[in-house]
């Protein structure tokens, strides 16, 4: 089977083969969303929709060498040149988060108060408490990490890119955020006295559920950069984070206490230093799901631009 593709500049490629569209979309030089036919017919549809069941969407040298000074310094770099933008993003995406938190305080202070006052637990409250919000932040952090990861690559990225969760791989995104809001689940904020065997098994849980959340660190821009499944993101970013663990658990620690530092100043800090700590994230999973070795700003692949810099032969 062979197919015809059609690059960025709107030049029909090819027919190439299988193998060839596969280490296109290893390299980067297509995406899921480019749009491809089958020689033989005249109907055009993204490679996500169309691409034969034996070819993978993404290949992962799981043993690859992760430079720590290489993802500070060269995310850094790249963050520079649209660092207005990455504040901006930052302040939007923080700031609905930070909105998402409260409602959510609200609806469990509801809870509480018909618990106490009026003896009745209003069930019809709890899924908006535990459901509603981590749906939203499902899509809104897999928006942002959309827009880091264009960033990163060299690409141009604009503050819509943040609510680019909403649009699409929206059920995969939801899903996975149900999946970590029940890993880190506190069920001890519904009652007012808990014995002690429930809040240390609670601890117990959160501290392992913390641990699975960290191994799933890579599934929303696997969902939303590669198109893959839950199920794939899953799997992929678990072999991903076990087989560097130590590095990125100091990428993401030195955000976090670096967050953590600025919040203790005052809360306006947090936006500008927030950037730098999601780029190095962003960075390393470029590093990590990208064969290519050389500095994303450098390579002419990046989504805006020319895919097939190099013409394929007919």
């Amino acid at each position: 089977m062979r197919f015809w593709v059609l690059g960025s500049d709107q030049t029909v490629y090819g027919p190439v083969d299988s193998v060839t569209l596969q280490q296109w979309l290893q390299e980067n030089r297509l995406q899921s969303e480019s749009l491809i036919c089958i020689e033989g017919s005249s109907e055009w549809k993204p490679i996500s929709e169309t691409i034969p069941p034996n070819i993978p969407s993404i290949s992962i040298n799981y043993k690859k060498r992760l430079n720590l000074g290489e993802c500070f310094a060269s995310s850094s770099l790249a963050l520079r040149k649209y660092y207005g933008r990455a504040v901006g993003a930052g302040v939007i995406g923080l700031l609905l988060l930070l909105i998402l938190v409260i409602a959510d305080a609200m609806l469990l202070f509801g809870l509480v108060i018909g618990a106490i006052f009026m003896k009745t637990t209003a069930i019809w409250l709890i899924p908006f408490v535990l459901i509603l919000p981590a749906a939203l932040r499902g899509m809104l952090w897999g928006g942002i990490w959309h827009f880091y990861v264009s960033l990163v690559r060299g690409a141009e990225p604009v503050l819509s890119d943040i609510f680019e969760g909403f649009k699409r791989k929206q059920l995969n995104l939801i899903a996975l955020s149900l999946i970590t809001t029940a890993l880190t689940f506190d069920p001890t904020r519904f009652t007012k006295n808990s014995p002690d065997w429930l809040t240390h098994g609670v601890l117990i849980f959160s501290l392992m559920g913390a641990v699975i959340t960290f191994l799933l660190i890579f599934v929303p821009p696997l969902i939303m950069d590669r198109n893959l499944s839950l199920r794939q993101a899953i799997k992929v970013s678990s072999k991903m984070v076990v087989n560097h663990f130590g590095k990125l658990f100091v990428l993401a620690i030195t955000g976090l206490f670096a967050a953590v530092a600025a919040l203790m100043m005052c809360i306006i800090p947090v936006f500008f230093i927030a950037p730098f700590a999601l780029s190095w994230l962003a960075y390393a999973y470029h590093t990590l799901s990208n064969d290519k070795t050389d500095f994303p700003a450098e390579e002419k692949n990046v989504a805006g631009s020319n895919f097939l810099t190099e013409q394929p032969v007919s």
